[in-house]
């Protein structure tokens, strides 16, 4: 587990960066997300080679406790600041948590952008 404050990740940008490169390292916690001033970066080798590079596609992301059709990749549920990947939606696979967001932002499918 990472403790990750998004304002001190880079103290030169006014973005912060949160970089996650497989789901299956661990749980993060990002202390202190900021809707449009922070973002996190997913990477396509880690999660899913089918993802499009860049703002993740509405489709691949839900708010709630688990993926509610096939498409949907990423589950952010609000309450308790679980972020999970879910490789095949609701099929059979299970999710897994990756990240904590611990100030229970407003996150959504424009915080999260798809790198190499």
């Amino acid at each position: 587990q990472r403790l990750v404050e998004a304002s001190q990740r880079n103290l030169d940008l006014v973005t912060a960066i949160t970089k996650v490169g497989n789901y299956a390292e661990g749980i993060d916690v990002i202390t202190d997300f900021g809707n449009g001033n922070d973002q996190i970066q997913i990477s396509l080798r880690g999660f899913d080679q089918s993802l499009t590079i860049g703002t993740l596609d509405a489709e691949h992301f839900v708010l709630g406790s688990s993926a509610t059709t096939s498409e949907h990749r990423f589950i952010y549920e609000q309450t308790t600041g679980a972020l999970s990947f879910d490789i095949d939606g609701v099929g059979g696979m299970a999710q897994t948590q990756f990240a904590t967001i611990a100030n229970g932002a407003d996150l959504n499918n424009n915080d999260i952008f798809v790198v190499v």
